[in-house]
């Protein structure tokens, strides 16, 4: 029988150390890249039997995927609904985890989420998670969960059909060691900067909301005709003729030169399917593709980069494209070109102004009465039906004009705030460009004299 032999401490640190040429990045010169081996424990589930599962009245909390949830708090994992014995634990061998252990998914499309958590107290975990936990002395366990949450963690998730993160390979990953008091000094800093993009994002959230409002404030104003009050010219609605109101449903009061008329009565859906592989350059837009009560467009493809194959609306420059699902999401926009959209959509053209009408739907009144028309339904949607019996307040041809020049000067300026606000919003981004500063060294709590971690490296051999 061959006797093993005992490796030197020199030879131990060597296989805990990283190599110059594959270590991923620049860090302080009293930092160290080490092997995460090195510096942590890892800790397997188990899987566990169904009839295990469900039963409160036991003791021993044990986790699953589904468990798992992004939260901004104290990222603990939630009291668990799957509970076991201890008796029963010892039966199936399931490995008690310690508390403060960091959890996560290491396979399926858990891992595309990136959520982590930690354990409350002692616990078991099921075999899809793996648990990983600081080494006293030599790494900060608070300091190896924001490592967890940054992406230099989440790179290491396999790109493949069904992501994976494996042990073996985690165990190899180069990590960015500081000496421990370094560490501290981070993980304070960190927090509290966290904690002031927190109240930073809070604050700016309310004040899109406020935005929202005052928004809808100003649309139900200029279609009650209060917003053009006192601007002069108008004409009367003798080129129009108007149903009674008791047909229409009258609505709100309007200026005794308006009327009410039928949304089929002043604008028509232009269906228009055609097969999509005649169309390849033109934009394909789908509902996905409008944002939620602003008429706003955001980023589509063309219809040769889409890969679709079901027929299409095919729609022209000026016309007004309406999402008929989920109506209460009110996404609207005017075509800026010619384009396809998809069989969720209606384009529709209008004898009113095309703009008048655009935001009339995109108004708080418009909004009730597409919501409670719908079709209800697993998912909501409005019929063509539905949709043309929606009042619509029409005032004189020049009146219309007046109302879109004035609510286009005045949400222009709403849309400049609402844009830096956005803007702000974004930088939730900021944690993980604060968390990738940390671990480069470059937050500006490093100290260039204080000695590396190599002789507490040396201690855990």
């Amino acid at each position: 029988m061959t006797k093993k032999v005992k490796k030197t401490s020199n030879k131990m640190l060597e296989e805990a150390l990283v190599p110059v040429e594959e270590q991923p990045y620049k860090i302080p010169d009293n930092w160290m890249w080490v092997k995460l081996k090195t510096v942590v424990d890892f800790f397997s589930g188990n899987a566990f039997p169904k009839k295990h599962q469900g039963n409160n009245d036991n003791q021993i909390s044990f986790y699953k995927v589904g468990n798992l949830v992004n939260k901004e708090d104290d990222h603990y994992l939630k009291k668990s609904p799957n509970t076991i014995t201890e008796n029963e634990r010892v039966n199936i061998k399931a490995k008690l985890i310690p508390k403060e252990t960091i959890v996560f998914a290491k396979i399926g499309e858990a891992v595309k989420l990136n959520r982590r958590a930690k354990l409350k107290k002692e616990s078991c975990i099921d075999n899809n998670l793996m648990g990983i936990r600081a080494k006293e002395k030599v790494l900060n366990n608070e300091f190896l969960f924001f490592w967890a949450l940054s992406k230099d963690f989440y790179q290491y998730s396999q790109a493949t059909a069904v992501p994976s993160i494996r042990k073996s390979t985690m165990e190899d990953i180069a990590f960015a060691l500081p000496p421990y008091k370094e560490q501290l000094r981070i993980v304070n800093k960190v927090n509290n900067l966290v904690v002031k993009i927190k109240n930073a994002k809070q604050l700016n959230e309310k004040a899109i909301e406020t935005f929202e409002l005052r928004r809808a404030a100003i649309l139900d104003k200029a279609f009650r005709g209060e917003l053009t009050e006192g601007i002069v010219g108008e004409s009367d609605n003798t080129d129009l003729t108007f149903e009674k109101e008791s047909e229409v449903g009258r609505v709100y009061s309007i200026p005794s030169s308006w009327g009410w008329k039928k949304f089929k009565d002043v604008a028509k859906v232009r269906s228009n399917l055609v097969n999509p592989d005649e169309y390849q350059n033109l934009p394909l837009i789908a509902p996905n593709n409008i944002k939620s009560k602003t008429g706003q467009l955001i980023d589509y493809n063309l219809v040769k980069d889409s890969g679709v194959k079901s027929s299409k609306h095919h729609f022209y420059k000026g016309q007004i494209l309406y999402s008929k699902i989920r109506p209460y999401l009110s996404k609207v926009i005017v075509a800026e070109s010619d384009g396809l959209c998809s069989a969720d959509m209606y384009p529709i053209e209008t004898e009113l102004k095309t703009e008048y009408l655009y935001w009339y739907m995109l108004s708080p009144t418009f909004l009730e009465k597409a919501s409670t028309a719908g079709s209800r339904s697993v998912l909501p949607k409005i019929n063509q039906k539905e949709l043309g019996e929606i009042p619509v307040p029409v005032p004189p041809k020049k009146k219309q004009e007046e109302i879109v020049n004035v609510v286009n000067t005045i949400l222009k300026k709403e849309a400049n705030i609402y844009e830096k606000l956005e803007l702000d919003i974004t930088l939730n981004n900021l944690n993980d460009a604060i968390l990738s500063k940390a671990f480069r060294g470059v937050l500006g709590t490093n100290y260039s004299d204080e000695e590396s971690n190599i002789k507490l490296i040396e201690e855990t051999f």
